[in-house]
C-alpha cells in the first residue's frame, strides 16, 4: 500500500507540475538572473535584465567573454554579491531562457520566461559559441576546417592533430576524433596543408564557371530579401507599438471616466514617450531593411576572394567535409533542403545540386590519387 500510495502521490505531483508550466506559472528552483517572481510568474528584472541585454550585444558585436567580464568589473557590476566568472557568463550566454524557451523533457514552453533577448541576438551568440566549442589545437594555428569535418567511416569529428618529426619540425594533422577512442576507425589522418587546399582547389572550381557563380549570387539575393521580409527586430518593434498604443488608448478611456491621478498622468507621459522612442526605431529598421546587397557586387566577390581570402569564404560557404581515405565530401550552405544526414535545419528547399567526381591530380598533391565528390547544396 505505501508503495502504491507513493507511485500515485508521484503521478499526481508531476500532473500537477505540467499543469502549472502549462498555464505559464513558476514551479520553483533556482532563478535566473534577470528575473524575478511575483504571483507565482516569473517577470523581467529590469536592473538585471539590462546587463543580460548588454552582454549580449558586446558577445554578438565581437567583443571576447573576457573583455566583457573586465568592463563589468570596472563597473561594479556584480553576480549575487560577487564578481562575474567566465563560466557564470558562458552559462548566462548560452542560456535560451533569454529567448522565451523553456525546456522541460521533450516539453517546450514558451509562456513561462518573458523574453529578454532577440531572436537574431541570440542565434548571433549561440552561433559564435557553437564556433568555439572545440577550441584551437595551437593559438597562432588556425584551422580551416574547424569543426566542419567528420569522418566518413564513424561519423566523430575530425580534429587538429600534431606531430614532431625526428628533425624537430612539427607536423600538423587532422585525425578521426573517433580513431583515439576506438582503434577499429580506418580513417587515417591527413595533412593540414594538403586536406585545406584540397578543399579550397575544389570549391574555388565548383563556383569558377559563370553560370555556378550567377546561380549562386541569384539566390544569396532570394534568400536575403526572404530573411528581412522575416525579421523578427521590426516585428518586436511593430507588437511592442501596438501594445504601447493600446496602453494608452486604455488611459485615455479611464482619464475620460474621471479617474485621473499622479500615478495615471506619468504612466501617460512615461507611455507617450515611449511611443515615439519606437516610431524613430521602427522608421530606422524600415530603412535598414531596404539596404539590399547588390547582385554584381557578391558575383564579384566570389569570383575573386576565394583564392585571397579562403577563410571567410570557407567559414560562409561550406556547411560540412566528410573525409574518407579515397574521397572527400563537400558540403556547402544555402540550401532550403534537409541536410544530408536527415536532419532538418528548418531549411525548405534545394535550388541547385551539383554531383561530381573526379581524380585529384597526384603531382600537385604529392600524394595517391584521392578521389574527391562534390556535393553542392545551396542552403537559404
Amino acid at each position: 500500500m505505501a508503495e502504491y500510495y507513493s507511485a500515485e502521490l508521484s503521478q499526481k505531483v508531476k500532473r500537477g507540475m505540467r499543469e502549472s508550466r502549462s498555464k505559464g506559472n513558476y514551479t520553483g528552483g533556482f532563478v535566473l538572473f534577470g528575473y524575478r517572481v511575483e504571483n507565482k510568474k516569473l517577470v523581467i528584472h529590469e536592473d538585471e535584465a539590462v546587463i543580460v541585454r548588454q552582454m549580449f550585444e558586446d558577445c554578438a558585436s565581437g567583443k571576447l567573454v573576457k573583455t566583457i567580464i573586465e568592463e563589468l568589473r570596472e563597473k561594479g557590476i556584480l553576480y549575487r554579491g560577487k564578481p562575474f566568472a567566465r563560466n557564470t557568463v558562458y552559462h548566462l550566454l548560452s542560456n535560451e531562457k533569454y529567448a522565451g524557451i523553456y525546456r522541460h523533457g521533450d516539453e517546450v514552453f514558451t509562456n513561462i520566461y518573458p523574453r529578454i533577448v532577440p531572436d537574431n541576438i541570440f542565434s548571433i551568440v549561440a552561433s559564435k559559441i557553437a564556433n568555439n566549442k572545440y577550441g584551437k589545437h595551437k593559438p597562432n594555428i588556425y584551422y580551416l576546417l574547424r569543426n566542419k569535418m567528420i569522418c566518413g567511416y564513424c561519423g566523430k569529428p575530425v580534429n587538429s592533430d600534431s606531430g614532431t618529426s625526428k628533425n624537430g619540425e612539427i607536423k600538423r594533422y587532422y585525425k578521426c576524433s573517433g580513431k583515439r577512442l576506438d582503434k577499429s576507425c580506418p580513417c587515417n589522418p591527413i595533412r593540414k596543408d594538403l586536406i585545406e587546399q584540397i578543399v579550397i582547389d575544389a570549391t574555388y572550381e565548383a563556383l569558377s564557371s559563370s553560370e555556378n557563380i550567377t546561380l549562386l549570387a541569384e539566390k544569396i539575393i532570394a534568400a536575403h530579401k526572404k530573411r528581412i521580409d522575416n525579421e523578427s527586430i521590426l516585428k518586436l518593434l511593430l507588437a511592442d507599438f501596438g501594445e504601447t498604443e493600446k496602453a494608452i488608448n486604455n488611459i485615455l478611456s479611464a482619464m475620460e471616466q474621471g479617474i485621473i491621478t499622479n500615478s495615471t498622468k506619468e504612466r501617460l507621459e512615461h507611455l507617450e514617450g515611449k511611443k515615439v522612442d519606437l516610431l524613430a526605431k521602427i522608421a530606422a529598421e524600415k530603412a535598414r531593411t531596404k539596404l539590399l546587397i547588390n547582385q554584381d557586387d557578391i558575383t564579384k566577390y566570389i569570383s575573386t576572394a576565394l583564392r585571397k581570402e579562403p577563410r571567410p569564404m570557407v567559414d560562409a560557404l561550406i556547411r560540412k567535409v566528410v573525409l574518407y581515405n579515397d574521397k572527400i565530401e563537400i558540403h556547402y550552405n544555402y540550401t532550403n533542403m534537409k541536410d544530408p544526414d536527415g536532419t532538418d535545419d528548418r531549411r525548405d528547399f534545394v535550388f541547385y545540386t551539383c554531383n561530381k567526381t573526379f581524380e585529384i591530380d597526384t603531382h600537385k598533391y604529392d600524394r595517391a590519387p584521392i578521389l574527391l565528390t562534390f556535393s553542392i547544396e545551396l542552403y537559404a
